[in-house]
């Protein structure tokens, strides 16, 4: 379980607060979906944002993997997490 808290610890460091990191997600996923109607300039920067974050992340946790070759570090959100205020947990 030392990966999963180094993951989500750089994941946190790498944003102001949990609303960006949020709002960060929410535009890489935007931008992977076919239909990317009302995407902006700012979503892509949100997006590589996330992008570069997770793979520092991921990279950082690696190390810590029983199996870092077969292994990789998967995020998910809640959809009620975007849009009731609270907290979101790993």
């Amino acid at each position: 379980m030392v990966a999963t808290s180094v993951y989500i610890g750089h994941l946190e460091e790498a944003f102001p607060d949990a609303a960006e990191l949020i709002a960060c997600y929410i535009a890489w996923q935007q931008e992977v979906r076919p239909n990317r109607d009302g995407y902006s300039y700012a979503d892509s920067d949100r997006s590589l944002r996330w992008q570069k974050a997770h793979a520092a992340a991921e990279g950082a946790g690696r190390a810590w993997l029983s199996n870092p070759l077969q292994q990789t570090f998967q995020f998910r959100l809640h959809k009620g997490a975007a849009t009731t205020g609270q907290p979101v947990r790993a």
